[in-house]
């Protein structure tokens, strides 16, 4: 009844396992994780735009939209991937 631990089909878990693992993967000096930074406003809107003409293209027949749909959906996802990740753009 003293222990904290409790039995899981997948693994046995302990409470404060996940906890030592990032506090040794992190080397004590920073965070494991990084805070995403917020992307700036023109490359929020770009990605913004290149997404949504992607999702047009696909509901919708226009002519170059709908020929390139993915790649438009896919390359707002990339701007907007990128703007989180990087600083400054």
């Amino acid at each position: 009844m003293g222990s904290r631990n409790f039995y899981c089909p997948f693994f046995y878990f302990q409470p404060n396992y996940f906890i030592s693992v990032l506090t040794i993967l992190s080397n004590n000096k920073q965070p494991f994780m990084k805070v995403p930074s917020s992307p700036k406003k023109i490359t929020w809107i770009i990605g913004l735009v290149s997404g949504v003409l992607g999702i047009i293209g696909h509901y919708t027949y226009v002519e170059i939209l709908t020929e390139y749909n993915y790649i438009l959906l896919l390359g707002g996802f990339l701007v907007l991937l990128a703007g989180t990740t990087f600083k400054e753009i």
